[in-house]
């Protein structure tokens, strides 16, 4: 069953209101970008992004993306005929919601870091919310996505390079949290090929019917962060390829994410209360930072 996301771009070097596509859970549906805003910094080749400029374009210089990318307007074939390369980007999505209050989530995501402690003191970090996200009995959840490469007619990334995924995290999660979030289901997923449909986004192979899909391999995320002195912290976090497991639903794929590093499409945070089938609407709160993403 596909379900209507809302999207958006941030705004630190574009913004773009992207209206609502058809998905279940994330599409990966890619947002039309006329430009290509590169990072003001040249960052390490391992590096996705670190948002120091705002910007929520890949990491341009990220290992398996080639030597030179195409600058100026993007058009899905280059001068010389051939499939133009676009780098990834980072998008912000919900969905579903009860009749009349459809979930929505903040539509400036790549912000200051007003958190920053002697883990983090970064510029800028991913925020997402402080938002309310209600379950209608659909798996409604708020998702962070970095899709990984751009290009319709060849989506994939190669991760082969790397042996797993890096970022710092913190949870509002303590009483000193101007709001608190409380979802009960937190976790990192990656998307491969085999695990999104073909009518989902550019890359997808998983059969129909759709419920057969979007079993994206993850790993849960912790519930709540350190605190001192009662006030949330920054985490390095870090989990290898190997740690990803099926969520247990949709089509068996094969065993061991670390065997489908040729076809990674995108990378998703996603937070819910997992309230598949729950007889009333249930009210949860999101909020939560991301900063300096990397592969090891």
């Amino acid at each position: 069953m596909k379900r209507r996301v809302q999207f958006f771009l941030c705004a630190g070097c574009f913004l773009a209101t992207l209206g609502l596509v058809l998905i279940q859970g994330c599409s990966n549906q890619i947002p039309p970008v006329s430009s290509v805003v590169a990072q003001s910094t040249p960052l390490p080749s391992n590096y996705i992004s670190n948002f120091e400029n705002g910007s929520v374009t890949v990491n341009p210089n990220l290992l398996g993306y080639p030597p030179v990318i195409p600058t100026g307007p993007v058009t899905e074939l280059d001068p010389n005929g051939s499939p133009a390369f676009r780098p990834g980007v980072w998008v912000l999505t919900t969905f579903g919601g009860p009749p009349g209050a459809s979930n929505a989530v903040n539509s400036t995501f790549v912000v200051p870091n007003t958190v920053a402690d002697s883990v983090d003191s970064s510029t800028y970090a991913l925020h997402v919310g402080p938002v309310t996200l209600i379950a209608a009995g659909k798996y409604e959840s708020d998702q962070l996505l970095c899709h990984l490469v751009t290009t319709p007619s060849n989506p994939y990334f190669d991760a082969t390079a790397f042996t797993g995924i890096k970022f710092y995290y913190k949870i509002q999660s303590s009483a000193s949290a101007s709001v608190t979030d409380n979802n009960t289901n937190r976790v990192v997923q990656i998307a491969i090929d085999q695990t999104l449909p073909a009518d989902g986004g550019p890359g997808g192979t998983c059969p129909p019917p759709d419920s057969n899909c979007f079993n994206h391999y993850q790993v849960k995320l912790p519930n709540t962060s350190t605190t001192v002195g009662g006030v949330d912290q920054w985490a390095v976090t870090q989990f290898a390829f190997t740690a990803f497991a099926s969520p247990g639903y949709g089509t068996v794929t094969p065993p061991g994410l670390a065997n489908h590093k040729t076809k990674f499409l995108f990378i998703q945070w996603q937070f819910s209360n997992n309230a598949q089938g729950t007889p009333a609407p249930v009210t949860t709160e999101t909020n939560f930072w991301v900063d300096n993403v990397q592969f090891y």
